[in-house]
Formats: structure tokens, sequence, C-alpha cells
């Protein structure tokens, strides 16, 4: 489940790179603190003005944050990975994002 999950994932950041930017949320519900982790970022990041259009893949491995996907700007870049530091419990942020085109 959690490889197809990965592979819509994948194809939505694909679609949204081709059409702009979209919304993804996650509704799945897990007891491990990296999945409520990653849930609350992705909760902030939706909340957040500047970064709730884009579609952001959010990912946690002990604590450190993983960001994916294609930003329009580096100012929004920067505010997603300053929101995702934000977030109680985050110990680190990995910036994978790619430059819109």
């Amino acid at each position: 489940m959690k490889k197809w999950m990965a592979v819509w994932l994948m194809a939505a950041a694909l679609v949204a790179g081709l059409s702009g930017c979209g919304t993804i949320s996650g509704t799945a519900k897990s007891a491990s603190p990296d999945s409520q982790l990653a849930d609350d970022v992705r909760s902030r990041l939706s909340d957040d003005p500047m970064t709730r259009g884009c579609i952001i893949i959010v990912s946690v491995v002990d604590g450190v944050v993983t960001l994916d996907g294609n930003m329009p700007s580096d100012d929004m870049r920067l505010r997603a990975k300053g929101v995702a530091r934000g977030t109680e419990g985050v110990k680190g942020v990995v910036d994978n994002f790619f430059p819109h085109r």
C-alpha cells in the first residue's frame, strides 16, 4: 500500500509540475511519531498563505523532514523550509525541491 501511495504522490507531483500548483492532503493517520510529524508539517504548509497552493511531498525519518516538489520561486522554497523547521518535533529539514520550469 505504501508503494502505491508513493507512486500516486509522484504522479501527482509530475502533473502539478506540468500544470502549476495544487494541493495534496494526506488523510491517513498512523501511530508512528514520524507519520504524525509529517501530518503536522503538511497541515502547517496547507495553512500557510504562501505555500498552501503548492504540491509539497513531505516525508519524515527519525524527525528529519524531507521536502520534495516543484516550487515556483526561491521565496516559496525558503518559506516551505521555514514552516517545516518551525514545526514542533522537527530535528532537521532536507530540501529536495527542484526549480519550476
